[in-house]
């Protein structure tokens, strides 16, 4: 991981501001909603989004897709893709779990980002009143022809000591990254995230 990304990261943590969760393109989702339950949390998800079956020996204990749901399916004539994955951490410090999470992409060998591009980062309260580590970064593939957001959410509970991500991504094409702030999707991703609540 880059220098300065490490030192968004251990910024954050130590320097972290609350986010406040503002309006996103259709917020009339929220008025029915489901819950993933799981022995140690319990995520509250607009009740459109879908189940997607994940393999056995998937790291991950579930996956959500909300294409269409709440924001624009298309952008400059192509279609936004949206997933929800969530996992328990096999890392136990926030900065550790980061990086383990960011390496795939950092290896990647056509992934272009924008020059001096920095992550977005900071905390944000969960329901029940937990401050999670939110961050946020983007980049284009090559070899895919598309851009990426991803929204990161790495969460304790305090009462086992487990780390969960929470993982939200975005695939579309806008080379300039302007569906981020016309589809709302920071706020869209907060406003799920402040819905989290550990058990």
């Amino acid at each position: 991981m880059k220098l300065h990304l490490r030192k968004n990261i251990l910024t954050a943590i130590v320097f972290g501001s609350i986010f406040s969760v503002s309006a996103q393109i259709d917020t009339t989702i929220w008025n029915s909603t489901k819950k993933i339950e799981d022995n140690r949390f319990v995520a509250e998800i607009p009740q459109d989004w879908k189940v997607v079956t994940i393999a056995n020996a998937s790291e991950y204990s579930h996956k959500y897709e909300f294409t269409g749901i709440g924001i624009k399916p298309m952008v400059l004539q192509s279609p936004v893709t949206a997933f929800l994955t969530i996992k328990k951490a096999t890392q136990t410090d926030v900065k550790a779990i980061l990086e383990e999470e960011l390496k795939d992409f950092n290896t990647f060998y056509d992934k272009v980002q924008e020059a001096n591009y920095t992550v977005d980062s900071s905390t944000v309260k969960l329901k029940t009143g937990e401050d999670g580590f939110y961050l946020h970064t983007r980049f284009y593939r090559r070899s895919k022809a598309s851009n990426y957001s991803r929204f990161y959410l790495v969460a304790q509970n305090k009462k086992t000591n487990e780390y969960y991500v929470f993982a939200y991504w975005f695939q579309y094409k806008d080379p300039t990254y302007d569906i981020e702030r016309n589809n709302r999707l920071k706020e869209y991703v907060l406003k799920a995230m402040s819905n989290i609540s550990f058990r």
